[in-house]
């Protein structure tokens, strides 16, 4: 399996990288920028791919809202393109798609930052209204690589199991690093021209194979981290 990279110098492209070896190529976005068709067609000759890894996004919400027309080309636009070339395209999408609105489960990053503002003695609060699924992008590019391989296609939810609030997310990583800083329970709230986050995040993965539980997932990639 010939695979392309986009985003590569993330960490889930990193991860994907060192899962697939010399069969995968990777290109950050000043080698390859999605959104233009040239750069897509010379890396599509270079390469070769059988399968491409969509890991380029615009992702920051808050930009996004402000700057529609560069997310539009870049999670829209260039995705639609992507999707009609002679590969198979596996494209990472987000919980945010959901409003997050009801109790249930939806059906189909970077290093701790709390550590650091932790152990600078800032005082930290966090969202105990929100709840997510956290998901090591080591066990993320396992799961896309097996579902290539099997043949899935279609839309598929992938995340390590079990979910949690935001707070409990942060006592877990503070309890893992060894440090005892209190963290102030709060609910969410938009500012004026914020943009609204889905208090349920969760989502049913009925489709796909379990992963290990965050818990689990966050203890190996803190030590692997060195966190």
């Amino acid at each position: 399996m010939r695979a392309l990279i986009t985003g590569g110098g993330g960490q889930l492209a990193s991860d994907l990288q060192d899962l697939l070896g010399d069969e995968a190529v990777s290109r950050t976005h000043a080698e390859l920028d999605i959104t233009d068709p040239a750069q897509v067609d010379r890396a599509f000759d270079e390469v070769k791919p059988d399968v491409v890894f969509n890991c380029a996004a615009f992702h920051n919400v808050d930009q996004c809202e402000r700057e529609p027309d560069p997310a539009w080309a870049t999670n829209v636009r260039a995705v639609r393109d992507l999707a009609k070339r002679d590969a198979k395209l596996v494209h990472l999408s987000t919980n945010y798609v959901f409003d997050g609105r009801r109790d249930e489960p939806y059906d189909e990053d970077d290093l701790q930052r709390m550590l650091g503002r932790a152990r600078d003695g800032a005082q930290l609060k966090m969202v105990s209204d929100q709840r997510l699924q956290p998901t090591f992008t080591y066990d993320l590019a396992r799961a896309l690589a097996d579902a290539v391989s099997a043949g899935q296609s279609g839309l598929l939810h992938l995340t390590n199991s079990g979910a949690c609030s935001w707070l409990e997310f942060t006592e877990a990583i503070l309890e893992n690093a060894g440090i005892e800083v209190p963290i102030e329970a709060v609910e969410t709230t938009i500012g004026p021209g914020g943009v609204d986050r889905p208090l349920n995040g969760v989502l049913a993965t009925g489709r796909a194979t379990d992963q290990r539980p965050w818990r689990e997932a966050l203890d190996d990639y803190m030590a692997r981290a060195a966190l």
